[in-house]
């Protein structure tokens, strides 16, 4: 059997907090670590960040109304399959027609149409980067290994893991880049972020896009903002790169221009230990 490279143990440690890791491969893991203090030092962390993001996850309430909304969205994906069945042979023959036409009159914009309606209702959809992401259903406290395309459900907790950034496509046109580790739950029109660091595009989104956040809030229209949190979590920055934000933070609000940035401190009524 091959001896594990660093980057092979990091991808089984992930699947090990999963409880994902077949026997066999769970042993080679630790013929790995035994030896290379850099991937057991990894793993002591992830660990430790793991169990911290379980145990404040397990004390956040559920929003008022959950229930109903989930119950009425089955109901809603009830009926779509049940209309799927029935339009099917219809739509291939409408399909071809609309294929000729594509290739015909060029490409139509179709970008945040697909988010909206391919999804199936969630607010949100993993770009690209999904392999590097775990995401916890809402009142889950397993996560499951996110995948490029997985649609994200609202209230949904997505921990993004890689060296490199995840992209999540909002339905509203709305993109955001999370690095750092962020961790951050899924709304519809704005975004949780716990820890890490987020850049939010919203230059084609339909609405302005929030960035709530344990330190502040950032609301962003038609333009691109970036959030960045500091090593112990008291402090966060955010800086404006193109358009206008404005910022409510320290009981105070502020409109930022491009170029410019604001200090936030943590709001212990909003403090969240992970």
């Amino acid at each position: 059997m091959s001896r594990l490279n660093c980057e092979d143990a990091r991808r089984l440690i992930h699947l090990d907090l999963d409880g994902e890791i077949p026997p066999d491969e769970r042993k080679r893991l630790e013929e790995h670590l035994a030896s290379c203090p850099h991937c057991r030092a990894a793993q002591e962390e992830l660990s430790a960040v793991d169990s911290r993001l379980r145990d404040a996850l397990s004390r956040i309430e559920p929003p008022a109304g959950l229930v109903r909304r989930t119950r009425r969205r089955m109901m809603a994906e009830q009926r779509r399959r049940s209309l799927l069945r029935v339009v099917l042979p219809a739509a291939a023959a409408f399909v071809l027609v609309g294929t000729a036409l594509w290739f015909a009159f060029g490409r139509p914009d179709t970008g945040r149409r697909q988010i909206t309606l391919a999804q199936h209702g969630a607010p949100a959809v993993v770009l690209s980067g999904g392999d590097a992401i775990h995401v916890f259903e809402p009142h889950e406290r397993v996560a499951q290994p996110g995948q490029t395309g997985a649609p994200l459900p609202e209230d949904s907790v997505a921990w993004a893991l890689g060296e490199d950034s995840t992209r999540l496509a909002f339905a509203g046109g709305a993109r955001v880049d999370l690095s750092g580790e962020a961790v951050v739950r899924i709304g519809r029109d704005r975004i949780e972020l716990f820890k890490g660091h987020l850049r939010a595009d919203t230059t084609e989104a339909e609405g302005p896009f929030t960035i709530s956040t344990p330190w502040g809030d950032v609301t962003c229209r038609d333009g691109i903002v970036a959030v960045r949190s500091d090593g112990d979590g008291r402090t966060a920055y955010a800086h404006v790169i193109a358009g206008s934000a404005v910022v409510t933070a320290d009981d105070r609000q502020q409109i930022l221009k491009a170029g410019e940035s604001r200090r936030m401190r943590i709001d212990p009524d909003r403090e969240v230990v992970l």
